[in-house]
Parts: C-alpha cells; sequence; structure tokens
C-alpha cells in the first residue's frame, strides 16, 4: 500500500516552498477565480474541484460549479499547499473505504492515516 502521509508531506512541502511572490503563478493567485475554459484550468485546482464532486471526468463539471469550489476553498497567495493538504485527505479517505461523502469532508474530519485504517479494520 502506498505511504500516504509520506505523499500528502512531500506535496505539501513542494507548494509550501513555491513563491507567493512570483507573479502568474498559482501560489501567488490572490482571487477570486474567473475561470474560463476547462483546460486552462491548473492541475491542482482540477483536482480540488474532483475531490468535491462525485464526476469521473472534470470536463463533465459545469465551470460556474468549478469557479464555486475554486473560490470558495481559495484564501489568497499560499494556498496550494493547504489544498494540497484537501486533496490528499479525500485520497486517503477513499483509498480506506469513505463513501464519497465522506471524503469530500475528510479535511474537516481530521483522521489520519492510521485512523482511516482503524476505521475500515472492524
Amino acid at each position: 500500500m502506498f505511504e500516504f502521509t509520506q505523499l500528502k508531506q512531500d506535496a505539501h512541502e513542494f507548494w509550501d516552498n513555491q513563491s507567493t511572490d512570483a507573479p502568474h503563478t498559482l501560489n501567488a493567485v490572490e482571487g477570486p477565480f474567473a475561470l474560463s475554459e476547462h483546460e486552462y484550468v491548473p492541475e491542482l485546482l482540477q483536482e480540488l474541484v474532483m475531490s468535491q464532486r462525485n464526476e469521473d471526468k472534470f470536463i463533465r463539471v459545469p465551470m460556474n460549479v468549478v469557479n464555486d469550489i475554486v473560490n470558495t476553498f481559495w484564501e489568497g497567495p499560499g494556498s496550494c499547499a493547504r489544498i494540497s493538504d484537501m486533496i490528499w485527505d479525500a485520497r486517503i479517505a477513499r483509498a480506506y473505504g469513505a463513501t464519497f461523502t465522506e471524503s469530500k469532508g475528510a479535511y474537516k474530519l481530521g483522521y489520519s492515516e492510521a485512523e482511516w485504517k482503524a476505521r475500515t479494520e472492524d
């Protein structure tokens, strides 16, 4: 099985080390977003949307919904690490059998990888 905790930490560190001062980089965006086309949505934001929507393809999510989700969770420059954590929390939850609704709110539940394992071993 994957070491999800380490993957989550590695992704967090990557985004945490990205500049918030470099214009035209995702981690520096103040928001709000007004994205217009699916192909121009950064991968991190696509993953955020997919972690919050029960769709099998990103292209099927209407752009107004994409913008609503991204703007709901975006808190300005430096938000990428937190959003990455949310995505990984949902992945970890799904890996251990959480329903879509549970995985969607996993970042609120605060379960660690070990706690998800324990929940599913009953």
